[in-house]
């Protein structure tokens, strides 16, 4: 994921974590899968991103974030 994310909107570790795994198109049940979490963690995380990236919603988030380069 870009590196942009955790530098420049403040992003946990865990938290740039998930939003890579979001720009690699996997789902939160896929990430809480991955990650050994729970989806209510995954989707907590998640929404922590897109308000710290001014996103409202995931595919806004991917569709911006996506084209970053690292």
């Amino acid at each position: 994921s870009p590196a942009i994310l955790g530098i420049g909107f403040g992003l946990t570790p865990r938290q740039h974590h998930v939003a890579g795994l979001l720009l690699h198109g996997l789902s939160s049940r896929e990430i809480a899968l991955q990650l050994g979490a729970s989806v209510e963690t995954v989707r907590s995380h998640v929404k922590q991103v897109l308000h710290k990236t001014r996103q409202s919603r995931v595919s806004g988030f991917v569709r911006t974030f996506a084209r970053v380069p690292e």
